[in-house]
């Protein structure tokens, strides 16, 4: 349940500009890496959606230091955790 509304707001985001933008990024970029990816899940495909995620909060990144950060964070938490063919 609290996957679906992430998707969702991952795909309403689009919409979103300035700080509504940065703090919803913040928010999916700090996402526990157990709810994103499960490998006993089928659905494990949960990560290609953080990848865009990620790409789109390095981009603005450019203007805000704090989402940068939390974005390089989030890149080292999922290196740590996830396997190789995953995080390439």
């Amino acid at each position: 349940m609290l996957l679906s509304f992430l998707k969702e707001l991952i795909g309403k985001s689009e919409q979103f500009q300035d700080e509504l933008l940065f703090t919803v990024m913040q928010l999916l970029l700090q996402v526990p890496i157990e709810i994103i990816y499960n490998p006993n899940s089928q659905n494990a495909d949960n990560v290609h959606l953080w990848k865009a995620v990620i790409l789109k909060a390095l981009n603005l990144s450019q203007l805000n230091n704090r989402l940068a950060m939390t974005c390089i964070q989030s890149l080292e938490t999922w290196f740590n955790a996830l396997p190789v063919n995953q995080v390439a």
